[in-house]
């Protein structure tokens, strides 16, 4: 393996570990007071409002600095950021505490660009498919390890204490940022903020393949993930009425979910190949098993089913993400990426907070029901639209 992917890979891990810690304390800690879905989801959402904001300010930065010396600034500057909101937390700064949250989401935006244009930078095009599944599986996995974490220490230590612990992941993340690779970007001339965004749109409109695994990459995030932060914590409490202590069941199953499906993904499909027709497939699958968690209160039945469904999300979104990775040119990764975490981030806002009201009002088996049929219309549609305009383009061009 790549040495620069693996250290990549591994600060991953350790940050997302650490970050989902802390976030999933807090949000179970506001959820476990009057069961509202809208408190514990705002607690995401408030990390998604700056991507609306400060996107070109993020791919201007990513533009500007080496991989390396971006994410070791950005894991320090997170972990500044760790330590003052625990600091808020214990001195019931909810409103300080809310716009350190809006900060930390910038700064979660900037680094998970700069992680794609890493996997860019360092691998091959033989190779890209399989380095982007060991780092975003490492980001993955280190999430469903943090909601873990955060179930286990939410009823143990101070919110104080889980972020003085996330601070420390952010700095050992940031050790390993400093074992890779100096020389990882010979930068072109290039535009930056505004115009920076704006070039990978016009790569998105020209790049027939690109466009639509962008499309199916973002569907996958604004829907599945939007959904997931309200079902990881209302299954097992709502649904299956497990209790705090016993909701932790949740996240394991959810865990070895995502590992399952990653372990699919790099073993199963081409690295180096453009998958667009498994994309499709694998996003129809997801949608039409939104809702089947709920087709038994039994809590083997339901779990297992909340399984399957986190299986064939992680499948969704790397199969879609290789592709956007293969299909775009390496000097347009930062465009791109950061374009795809400012909408994504941006629709799980609207999604989040839509699914979050509804669910407080009509409970979750309905509005996974209502969410599964708008996915499933939406796919459809924009594979219709997408595939009937480049048919009518080859068919008006001369012959």
């Amino acid at each position: 393996m790549n040495v620069s992917v693996f250290y990549l890979s591994l600060s991953a891990l350790i940050s997302s570990t650490g970050a989902t810690l802390f976030v999933s304390a807090l949000a179970l800690s506001l959820f476990s007071l009057d069961s509202s879905a809208v408190k514990a989801s705002g607690v995401y959402i408030a990390q998604f409002l700056p991507v609306i904001f400060l996107l070109p300010l993020a791919v201007k930065i990513c533009d500007s600095y080496t991989v390396r010396g971006g994410l070791v600034l950005i894991e320090i500057l997170s972990a500044i950021c760790a330590v003052c909101m625990g600091l808020c937390v214990d001195a019931d700064w909810l409103i300080l505490l809310y716009f350190i949250l809006f900060v930390r989401g910038f700064l979660e935006l900037v680094t998970k660009t700069f992680r794609s244009v890493g996997v860019k930078k360092f691998t091959g095009p033989s190779s890209l498919g399989r380095a982007n599944n060991i780092v975003m599986g490492g980001s993955f996995v280190g999430q469903a390890l943090g909601a873990l974490a955060g179930f286990i220490l939410v009823s143990e230590v101070t919110l104080l204490q889980i972020a003085i612990i996330n601070g420390f992941t952010y700095l050992i993340s940031a050790l390993c940022c400093a074992r890779m690779a100096s020389a990882d970007v010979v930068r072109e001339t290039m535009p930056s903020g505004l115009n920076s965004s704006l070039a990978g749109l016009v790569e998105i409109k020209k790049n027939e393949s690109l466009k639509l695994n962008f499309i199916y990459l973002s569907l996958s995030v604004i829907v599945f993930q939007s959904y997931n932060q309200i079902a990881r914590t209302w299954i097992p409490l709502a649904w299956l009425d497990l209790g705090l202590g016993k909701g932790i069941i949740g996240e394991m199953v959810g865990c070895v979910g995502i590992v399952i499906g990653l372990l699919i993904v790099n073993s199963f499909v081409p690295s180096n190949k453009n998958n667009k027709s498994l994309a499709f497939f694998s996003i129809l699958l997801t949608s039409s098993f939104l809702s089947a968690p709920f087709v038994s209160s039994n809590s083997v039945i339901s779990l297992f089913f909340y399984f399957f469904y986190m299986v064939l999300f992680e499948i969704s979104l790397m199969v879609s993400m290789n592709g956007v990775l293969a299909a775009c040119p390496t000097h347009r990764v930062a465009s791109v990426m950061g374009l795809f975490y400012g909408f994504s981030f941006g629709g799980l806002t609207i999604a989040g907070l839509l699914i979050a009201f509804a669910t407080d009002f009509y409970r979750l088996p309905a509005v996974s029901l209502v969410l599964s049929a708008v996915a499933l219309i939406f796919l459809f549609s924009i594979s219709f639209l997408l595939v009937w305009s480049r048919d009518k383009t080859s068919t008006a061009k001369p012959g």
